[in-house]
C-alpha cells in the first residue's frame, strides 16, 4: 500500500535500494512493487519464502546487516521486535522512507512509543501516524520521511487513516504529476 507514498518523494539522484525487514512472501512484501520502477534491495525474514530475489534467511535481531551498502526505503514489520532490530540499523545509510509495523492494535503503546522516540532521534518526521488496515481493525503502523523531503510531504501529514485511504491519494497525486 506505500508504493506512491515512496514514488511521491522520490527525486534525482535516488538510488532506489530498499530493506524489507519481516518481508514474508512475495504476497506481502511491501517492496516487491518497487521493483517495477527500477528498485532492488534485500528482503530479509526468518521463515522460508517465496522471494528469491536478494533473500536472506536470518533473525533480524542479530543479523550482520554489512551487506547492505545503502538504503533509501526502510520497512520494517517484525512485531515485538522492532526496537531491537532498530538498534542494528545503520544511520548512515541515506534512508528517506521508512514504515514501521507498530500493531498497537495489539501491544498499546507498548512498542509504538520507543520507536518513534528512536526515528525521532534519528532526525525523522512523522508523516502518516497510526495507519489502519482491514485486517489489522486498529493502527498498526506510521510512515516516516526524512527531513530532506519532508516538504514533499507536508500537506499529507495525518493521523488513523487506513493504509487504502493513502494509496488512493498518494496514486491520485503521482498520476497527476506525470
Amino acid at each position: 500500500m506505500i508504493l506512491y507514498f515512496i514514488l511521491h518523494g522520490v527525486q534525482d539522484g535516488c538510488d532506489k535500494k530498499y530493506l524489507d525487514i519481516g518481508s514474508n512472501n512475495e504476497e506481502n512484501s511491501v517492496c516487491i512493487p518497487l521493483k517495477n520502477y527500477g528498485w532492488s534491495g534485500y528482503h530479509v525474514d526468518m521463515i522460508d519464502s517465496d522471494i528469491t530475489d536478494n533473500y536472506i534467511k536470518g533473525d533480524a535481531t542479530t543479523l550482520d546487516y554489512s551487506f547492505v551498502d545503502d538504503v533509501n526505503y526502510l520497512s520494517i514489520d517484525v512485531d515485538d521486535n522492532t526496537t531491537k532490530v532498530l538498534d542494528r540499523i545503520n544511520w548512515d545509510w541515506n534512508i528517506n522512507w521508512i514504515t514501521i509495523e507498530h500493531d498497537a492494535y495489539r501491544f498499546g503503546d507498548e512498542f509504538r512509543t520507543s520507536q518513534r522516540e528512536i526515528l525521532l532521534s534519528k532526525g525523522f518526521v512523522m508523516i502518516c501516524e497510526d495507519v489502519y488496515n482491514e485486517i489489522a481493525q486498529g493502527p498498526y503502523e506510521d510512515w516516516w520521511v526524512s527531513k530532506d523531503i519532508e516538504h514533499l510531504y507536508e500537506e499529507y501529514k495525518c493521523k488513523n487513516k487506513t493504509d487504502k485511504e493513502l494509496y488512493e491519494e498518494f496514486k491520485h497525486e503521482y498520476e497527476n504529476k506525470k
